[in-house]
């Protein structure tokens, strides 16, 4: 669901106690069920083995059975805080940063065994890759660009 959908589907109804498994989307969804007044739960889904151990589980199932531990006593959804939007953004750059240095590690490597095939060993510090290239490199493998200061002429 999209958050207009979600904003068009829950405008129209009365506020609401809403319980909602925890996942990559509920963070957003939660804050914007908020928006309408509604009393969201974020239940922790690692807490909860009826759901997450149930041999019929699936999307109607789980619903169900949220509502009813919402009905009765929210504390058994183990509910959890979200963390603030400050904290996510962080935790995204963290994120994000490690993945950039996993391909790039995964990217250097990748290219060493290539070059392999022309008698080349490459420098295991990747500081300034292409100026050693072209150092190491004939010319006629290289050409210069303005889009990348290095490309490989087929």
């Amino acid at each position: 669901m999209t958050p207009a959908g979600l904003r068009k589907h829950f405008a129209k109804i009365p506020r609401s106690r809403i319980a909602i498994e925890a996942d990559a989307q509920s963070r957003w969804i939660a804050k914007t069920l908020g928006e309408f007044g509604h009393e969201v739960i974020v239940a922790n889904p690692r807490q909860l083995p009826l759901i997450s151990a149930n041999i019929s589980k699936n999307d109607s199932n789980d619903a169900k059975l949220l509502a009813r531990l919402a009905r009765v006593d929210a504390s058994l959804l183990s509910p959890l805080q979200h963390r603030s939007e400050k904290e996510q953004t962080t935790l995204l750059s963290i994120r994000a940063r490690a993945q950039l240095v996993k391909t790039r590690v995964a990217l250097m490597h990748s290219l060493r065994g290539m070059v392999k095939g022309f008698g080349v060993r490459l420098m295991k510090a990747a500081i300034s890759f292409s100026s050693v290239a072209r150092a190491v490199f004939p010319k006629s493998y290289c050409r210069t660009s303005k889009v990348s200061s290095l490309s490989f002429n087929p």
